[in-house]
């Protein structure tokens, strides 16, 4: 039994001194998380009553807009945003298109760049970022809108009620945080 208590004892110090090392209980300062997520913004389908006042003459301006229901919780982590936007033309009619950022009382306060010219019957997906230095525009905005321009035809195309054609757009919105 003595011969037992011998060869255990030093072991356990052997193994003891021989096995630890210091910890460092700072290293939870240096972690940070990173994520990103994923919202869909707007889906419309628009057809040529869409571009004609009660007139049936065309339009110049159509917008969409919708309610920011994003809240500020994350807003120190925010690193950028990124607006994936799928755009189908099938008209015979070029569309200039832009993303913005509207207060609550409805002023312009952003505007995404760049502004997309959309080439008839085209078919477009882009990614527009928001970079970093900017993003407070996107806790300031109480709406986000989305404005279809129709200039004029260079070939003297007119949109009439009988005009095929759509104007098909989806936008999906993803958040980039970083929790540090």
């Amino acid at each position: 039994m003595k011969l037992f208590k011998f060869l255990i004892l030093p072991l356990l110090i052997i193994g003891t001194q021989s096995c630890t090392e210091e910890v460092d209980f700072n290293q939870i300062d240096d972690a940070s998380l990173q994520t990103s997520y994923i919202f869909t913004l707007a889906y419309v389908n628009f057809t040529a009553p869409n571009f004609l006042n009660n007139n049936n003459e065309e339009i110049e301006v159509i917008s969409d807009f919708i309610i920011r229901k994003f809240d500020d919780s994350g807003k120190d982590y925010l690193e950028k945003v990124e607006l994936t936007l799928e755009i189908e033309n099938t008209f015979d009619r070029n569309f200039i298109f832009s993303v913005d950022f509207y207060n609550e009382i409805g002023d312009l306060i952003y505007t995404v760049a760049p502004v997309i010219n959309i080439a008839e019957n085209s078919e477009l997906t882009t990614i527009l970022e928001i970079p970093a230095e900017d993003t407070h525009y996107f806790y300031e905005a109480k709406f986000f809108g989305f404005t279809f321009v129709l200039p004029p035809s260079n070939s003297g195309n007119t949109i009439d009620l009988s005009t095929e054609g759509t104007l098909t757009f989806r936008s999906a919105i993803e958040l980039f945080f970083n929790f540090s």
